[in-house]
C-alpha cells in the first residue's frame, strides 16, 4: 500500500508539474504573440508617421513655392507700376498709361 501511495503521489506530482509547465508554456506563447502584435503595430505606426511627415514636407514646399511666386509677381508688378509712372506713355485718347489702367484693359479684353 505504501508503494501504491508513493507511486500515486509521484504520479500526481508529475501531472501537477506537467500541467504547470503547459500553463507556463501557454503564457509564454501568449506573451510572444502580444509582443509580435505590438511590434507590428509599431512598424505600421512608424510607416504612417513617415507618410504624414513626407506629405507635410511636400505641402510646405508647395506653400513656399507659391509664396515665392507671389512675392516675385508682387515685385514685378511694383517695378512695372513704377516704370509706367516714370515714362510718358499715353493711350490714343491721351490718358496716361498706368499699371491700373493696363490691368483694367486686360480684364476687359479677357471678357471678350
Amino acid at each position: 500500500i505504501k508503494r501504491e501511495y508513493q507511486g500515486q503521489v509521484e504520479k500526481d506530482i508529475v501531472n501537477k508539474h506537467a500541467k504547470e509547465a503547459k500553463r507556463l508554456n501557454k503564457k509564454e506563447n501568449e506573451i510572444y504573440a502580444i509582443k509580435q502584435q505590438t511590434e507590428n503595430k509599431e512598424v505600421a505606426l512608424q510607416k504612417q508617421i513617415r507618410i504624414v511627415n513626407h506629405a507635410h514636407r511636400r505641402q510646405n514646399q508647395q506653400t513656399q513655392s507659391k509664396l515665392g511666386q507671389r512675392d516675385r509677381l508682387s515685385a514685378e508688378k511694383k517695378i512695372m507700376a513704377e516704370f509706367l509712372d516714370e515714362i510718358d506713355w499715353k493711350f490714343t485718347d491721351g490718358t496716361k498709361i498706368t499699371y491700373t489702367a493696363l490691368a483694367r484693359l486686360a480684364k476687359k479684353h479677357r471678357g471678350h
